[in-house]
């Protein structure tokens, strides 16, 4: 007796401790949600009747209905024409509806009145691919634009002119801006939404912080672009800074970035307050480089939706800052502004890309030509962003389609709430959650994540909501929330005519009579239906149980055979489906809405039509499906699949390849001969020179960027080019580089190198290596198209030299030619038919050095900064002009006195060496398959 006692005993002890232990977190969200305002906005035409595209305070509607679309930008200017349709099925494979892209005006009219609409810049063949493709389109036409473009995206001949005021409503400027919106106009003549097309906004200018002194030009602007016919249903304006914002005339839209590589310094960054969730909209952080000393924004949120068009999944390298974003830092940054009542999610940029080859200049922002705050890789614009560069998904990738096809399912039940924030804590180390409710349903938001500071973990959580119609308190069993964990949680969500009072795991979609959740990391799934409600449940090895007005299930094993079935009061039947935190990043939901089906594979998937496509580096693709396709047919061949539970599997095969290509290094003067210095002996002749001499024509549009020489000389010698004596002198027996920028001209030249005449034989090899504003070089070696002559006369313009000859190959021994003052050199040689059958090649070297830079044929096609991160090129958009040809690779070192801000450990950046560690060759296959449903 006295044993069952202190049994008694200790077990209310533990139940007191556990009590005590157990935190609340509770939410007064019983007030009724702000007014929504209607009619107010003056936008443009809503579009056809029954199909309105409309905009309120609060949301976006279609045909009457609260949507919230999601928009990812890509530059089709940036992106290969042939690979436009296979990243925007991308896009939409993950959930985009919307295509945001920038119009660069530097792109299409870089010389004065010769706009250029052809290749990867046909804009209008760009828009009318994404209405093919089922996607709305969103111009950002600037005309300033950032975008880490050139001038943001203004024209050279435009800033030149001095008697022009830019971005104001100086008559001149907007004389040329209405020739360029005349453009624009053409190329969407019967695309805008009122004629049946998919332009559904317009964006105008780009972070104007001029305030209420700039409110006139946005409105010139607006006046502008509908004075052409561009009637659409949306007009905004980026909202940060001291954005102008005439009211209620457009819609300011907000951002966000994990990273800052315009920041003015190299330290690591401070606690980003934009991954918690609150109720100020803007970021005042964005572009801070040019936004000091700038006001907040004057603007009344109550009259506008909080609308996002940057929230980045990565952010561009800069020169002096080289962050390395992982697969949570965009998201969370997402879910931050939708818990904060964002009913858009607009990501910059979603797909990166590559800066197009200028005819005068290069195309990225940069200091020392433009006076810009930074400096970006001359062609790289691969961003860190969910879809890389070169078309490869990235983790970050894997991890939205959660999100998005959560938004895609149930926008319109998610549009209309209202965030609720609890009382003011301490950022890092209280819970960051929030709820958005509409009524007595809504989404409890938990996102526990921060960058670079890392979280606690919080145990024994439970949540206290006090809702219009009761408080609810959830869950059952108390759940610890790890590091890292991003949540978004129904309360009072109902699956036809049965209400789900919650569930600790997020919903994704509904298809037919089958509900899809998933499990977020590290917390076991728990559900509670309202008992009124729903009549049998059960799932086999899950607890079932009545408790307290609802019936919970736990005990969850999460994943595709984790289906839980239950009926309402009637009788009809469906079920619910908890896939694990894997199975999150592994699925898909294809098709168009009424015929979509969920599929699981660690391949990537994309549906165009009724054509499924599989995309793998491995050739074995698997996947699973429901609801079930019966047969699939790949190359007229019919395949069945196998049960797997409600799924069915299919596997796929293809001939595995392993494409041949190499990496060599390049010796110093691989692309010169070596001539000979001669062997005079006739003391009489001592004041004699031996002069090689070189023609060259140097014709590219461009204006010289840099010349510098590479010699090596048994003497030291003089050089002249043109009528102009070198100021620098080669020393002997040295590797030497000499500086010539400046002593070129454009077209005819003549370089003399002049030597003393050599009592014996030496060697001499020069490599002149000239780059062009546009990032082109030309490479001028010694060989035999050089002439040489001995002569006691100098060269000069009035006097013609005599006797040259060729020069006579040198053929002993070879010296010693390595110097820490020039870059690595390796050759990528790539044989014909090197695809063979594959959707693409992606090399990836891991290297050691600053800049690393890819030539073909002499044009600058791809850079890199080193971060630590792998260095990626594919193949694929090289097309056949890389058929048996080589790349030519240059990495410069990093200098031992680097001022850059590094995410990786100081002991992993090494100064004073090039060097690539290792290329890795990785072959990606495609199949596409038919759906015969």
């Amino acid at each position: 007796m006295k044993l069952l006692k202190k049994l008694l005993l200790l077990s209310f002890v533990l139940i007191l401790l556990n009590v005590q232990a157990q935190k609340v977190y509770t939410l007064d969200a019983s007030q009724p949600i702000p007014e929504i305002k209607t009619g107010h906005l003056k936008m443009g035409n809503p579009g056809p009747v029954g199909h309105e595209f409309q905009v309120n305070s609060w949301y976006m509607t279609l045909s009457g209905k609260p949507i919230v679309p999601v928009m990812g930008e890509m530059h089709y200017s940036r992106y290969p024409r042939e690979q436009w349709e296979d990243a925007l099925l991308k896009m939409k494979a993950n959930g985009i509806n919307i295509i945001a892209t920038y119009i660069f005006w530097i792109h299409h009219e870089e010389l004065e009145g010769q706009f250029d609409w052809c290749g990867d810049k046909d804009f209008r063949a760009f828009v009318q691919l994404c209405h093919k493709l089922g996607l709305w389109v969103y111009p950002r036409i600037g005309p300033w634009c950032h975008g880490e473009v050139r001038n943001g995206g203004l024209p050279d001949w435009l800033l030149e002119k001095k008697y022009l005021k830019d971005r104001t409503n100086d008559p001149a400027y907007q004389a040329y801006v209405d020739k360029y919106v005349t453009e624009i106009a053409k190329q969407l003549n019967g695309l805008l939404y009122k004629d049946g097309g998919p332009v559904v906004g317009i964006q105008l200018e780009n972070e104007y912080w001029r305030g209420k002194e700039g409110e006139s030009h946005i409105l010139w602007l607006k006046d502008c672009v509908r004075s052409h016919g561009l009637d659409v249903p949306l007009y905004t304006v980026t909202g940060w800074g001291n954005a102008s914002v005439p009211e209620n005339e457009v819609i300011p839209l907000f951002g966000a970035y994990p990273a800052a590589p315009w920041t003015e310094n190299v330290k690591r960054l401070p606690l980003n307050e934009q991954y918690f969730f609150r109720p100020y909209r803007n970021d005042d952080k964005i572009g801070a480089d040019v936004a000091q000393g700038k006001n907040k924004p004057y603007i009344d949120p109550a009259q506008y939706p909080f609308f996002t068009c940057e929230v980045g999944m990565g952010n561009q390298i800069s020169y002096h800052r080289r962050p390395i974003l992982g697969p949570l830092d965009g998201i969370a940054l997402i879910q931050g502004k939708l818990g904060s009542g964002s009913n858009l999610p607009g990501y910059y940029v979603f797909t990166g890309g590559s800066n197009p080859h200028g005819l005068l200049t290069s195309m990225e922002e940069n200091k020392d030509e433009t006076s810009y705050w930074n400096e970006y890789p001359d062609i790289s614009y691969d961003f860190q962003a969910a879809i890389g560069e070169f078309g490869e998904l990235a983790p970050s990738y894997h991890e939205l389609k959660k999100v998005h096809y959560f938004l895609n399912a149930f926008g319109d039940r998610f549009a209309p709430t209202y965030p609720v924030f609890p009382e003011k804590k301490d950022l890092q180390k209280d819970l960051n959650y929030v709820v958005r409710v509409n009524g007595n349903s809504g989404f409890l938001f938990v996102g526990n994540y921060l960058r670079h500071f890392g979280r606690p973990e919080f145990k024994d959580v439970q949540f206290k909501i006090k809702l219009s119609g009761g408080e609810l308190a959830f869950p059952e069993k108390a759940v610890t929330i790890p590091d890292s964990c991003l949540a978004i949680w129904p309360i009072n969500f109902a699956m036809g005519q049965v209400n789900l009072k919650y569930a600790i795991a997020q919903p994704v979609c509904v298809l037919g009579d089958t509900w899809f959740f998933v499990q977020n990391k590290g917390i076991s799934p728990e559900l509670a239906f309202d008992e009124q409600t729903v009549g049998n449940v059960e799932s086999a090895g899950a607890s079932v149980v009545r408790k307290n007005g609802k019936v919970l299930v736990t005990n969850l094993n999460p994943g595709p055979d984790c289906v839980i079935n239950f009926q309402d009061k009637a009788g009809k039947p469906q079920r619910l489906v908890v896939l694990s935190v894997a199975d999150a990043k592994h699925m898909w939901l294809l098709g168009e809405q009424g015929k979509q089906h969920l599929y699981l594979s660690k391949s990537n998937l994309y549906q165009n039509q009724r054509t499924i496509t599989a995309i793998d580096n491995s050739g074995k693709m698997e996947f699973s499906v429901f609801p079930a396709l019966g047969k699939i047919s790949v190359d007229g061949q019919e395949l069945s699949g196998k049960a797997f539970g409600i799924f069915e599997q299919f596997a796929l095969r293809t001939l595995e390849q392993k494409p041949q290509i190499s990496l060599s290094p390049v010796p110093v003067f691989e692309a010169s001969q070596w001539l000979s210095l001669g062997d005079i002996a006739e003391p009489e002749r001592k004041l004699y020179k031996k002069i090689f001499l070189k023609e060259f024509c140097l014709n590219n549009p461009s204006t010289i960027k840099s010349a510098r020489l590479i010699s090596y000389s048994r003497a030291s010698f003089d050089m002249k080019i043109n009528e102009t004596n070198v100021v620098s002198k080669p020393e002997a027996n040295k590797l030497e580089v000499t500086d010539l920028t400046g002593y070129l001209q454009k077209g005819n030249n003549i370089f003399y190198c002049i030597f003393p005449l050599n009592l014996a034989a030496g060697p001499f090899a020069a490599t002149l290596e000239i780059e062009y504003m546009n990032t082109d070089r030309v490479t001028i070696a010694t060989d035999q198209s050089w002439k040489t002559t001995d002569s006691y006369i100098l060269p000069s313009h009035f006097v013609e030299i005599q006797n040259l000859k060729a020069p006579l190959k040198y053929t002993g021994c070879l010296p010693e030619t390595t110097s820490s003052k020039l870059p690595g050199k390796w050759q990528i040689s790539v044989p014909t038919n090197y695809m063979n059958g594959l959707n693409n090649i992606y090399l990836k070297m891991d290297y050691s050095g600053d800049i690393g830079r890819c030539y073909l044929h002499d044009r600058l096609v791809a850079d890199n900064y080193f971060n630590g991160q792998l260095w990626t090129i594919g193949l694929k958009k090289f097309g056949n002009q890389l058929e048996g040809k080589k790349f030519d690779l240059s990495i410069t070192p990093l200098r031992a006195d680097y001022e850059m801000f590094f995410d990786l450990d100081p002991a992993q950046v090494k100064t004073g060496k090039a060097e690539i560690h290792q290329l890795k060759v990785v072959p990606e296959y495609k199949i596409s398959f038919e759906a015969n449903d």
